[in-house]
């Protein structure tokens, strides 16, 4: 395992527990990396979904940037 595996894997347990705490249930999430000025095509990701999930998140919260829509953050199922 790559020094950049462990650190995303150690991000998301650290991730997963704060959104625990935050929101009082489990929440998903996916998380993808970057470097900047890079070529298109690398990055990197983590997150305790499932892969055709994460990709689903993605493409809405794509739409809605892509529509200058207000992404608010909730708690819980509100």
């Amino acid at each position: 395992m790559t020094i950049q595996e462990e650190t995303l894997r150690q991000l998301a347990q650290k991730i997963d527990d704060v959104l625990e705490m935050a929101y009082e249930q489990k929440m998903g999430f996916f998380l993808t990396v970057a470097p900047f000025n890079a070529d298109a095509g690398i990055s990197d990701y983590i997150g305790n979904s499932d892969r055709e999930t994460a990709i689903k998140w993605m493409r809405e919260t794509a739409d809605r940037l892509e529509k200058n829509q207000t992404i608010p953050a909730t708690k819980g199922n509100s």
